[in-house]
């Protein structure tokens, strides 16, 4: 693992690239973990092999980052998100020129209709994290509000900077 973090450019397209160090203060020190995102046609093809096979691809790339001495990872997981009916694989990407107000209005509520969702995340905007943090946080003023406590109202931004 690295402290710095380490760029490597691949041959083929979404091939592992970047693998990201979670080993790190303020994430999870000491866990050894690394991550990568695999998209599209890459993500399918992972997504239809064998576990193994993925981590001696993993590995491989490893081994071209980091010599051929690394150690050998434990174990992998491969979220396979296209194989799961509950997931429609899309995450947040702002563009050039978006605000924190258009998340905050994203996050707001008409009525009774409450948001939540990693979009509706500053600290976790695209990561699932996100998406439970926020729906756990809306759950708990939901709760609020039925139970008779306190539930703000809430007024869009109308002047995004």
């Amino acid at each position: 693992m690295t402290t710095s973090g380490s760029c490597m450019l691949p041959r083929r397209r979404a091939s592992f690239q970047p693998l990201n160090d979670l080993d790190r203060p303020g994430f999870f020190p000491g866990s050894k973990t690394l991550f990568t995102t695999v998209t599209g046609d890459e993500a399918r093809r992972v997504e239809a092999q064998d576990d193994r096979k993925t981590m001696r691809e993993v590995m491989k790339v490893l081994r071209k980052m980091y010599g051929p001495k690394i150690p050998k990872a434990k174990e992998i997981h491969v979220s396979k998100w296209s194989q799961n009916p509950f997931v429609r694989s899309s995450w947040t990407d702002p563009v050039v020129g978006t605000s924190w107000g258009h998340f905050d209005n994203m996050a707001g509520r008409l009525g009774n209709l409450f948001f939540a969702g990693e979009s509706t995340s500053s600290d976790w905007m695209g990561f699932v994290q996100g998406g439970y943090f926020t729906g756990r946080d809306k759950a708990n003023e939901i709760a609020s509000c039925i139970k008779g406590g306190e539930c703000e109202s809430y007024e869009p931004a109308t002047e995004l900077i």
